[in-house]
């Protein structure tokens, strides 16, 4: 996630996008609803960066590899369908939630979003900023904004 905010416009190294796309391919291994920040990446890079279309090849050739690669084990271990029955439709298992679980949630999840909210508010008010950290703060909102869809597809 640092990698992102650290390209600079008109300077996109090869090999960070090259890291974006794998770290993100081998998070989604490890817990599929991480996938949703490919597209925060992407969005980034096009929205605050250079970017061509190339570089975007790249950093989805590279989200590609890890799970080609595992594909290709289980594959040659005949189980494809184990793990394609236990990555691909672990998003889909459907959890109900009880009154009290919905008010341990928030219980967890109120301090820091308070906390981010005063500092928002503080970074708001402090309009000495250069171009480069606007475009960092965007592209953290947009995190943010990838992070609460991303809770939303968890299962559990």
């Amino acid at each position: 996630m640092k990698r992102v905010s650290h390209l600079r416009l008109g300077f996109l190294c090869l090999h960070l996008l090259f890291e974006i796309g794998l770290f993100l391919g081998l998070a989604s291994l490890f817990y599929l609803p991480t996938m949703i920040f490919l597209i925060w990446a992407i969005s980034s890079l096009i929205l605050f960066t250079g970017i061509t279309f190339r570089q975007v090849f790249l950093v989805l050739v590279a989200f590609l590899l890890p799970l080609i690669v595992t594909g290709i084990y289980f594959y040659l271990n005949n189980s494809l369908d184990q793990f394609t029955e236990l990555w691909l439709l672990s998003i889909i298992s459907v959890k109900f939630f009880t009154l009290q679980d919905f008010y341990h949630l928030i219980l967890v999840f109120i301090v820091p979003f308070v906390l981010g909210i005063f500092g928002m508010i503080s970074l708001l008010r402090i309009s000495r900023y250069n171009n480069f950290q606007n475009r960092v703060q965007q592209v953290f909102m947009l995190m943010a904004v990838f992070s609460i869809l991303c809770m939303a597809l968890a299962p559990n």
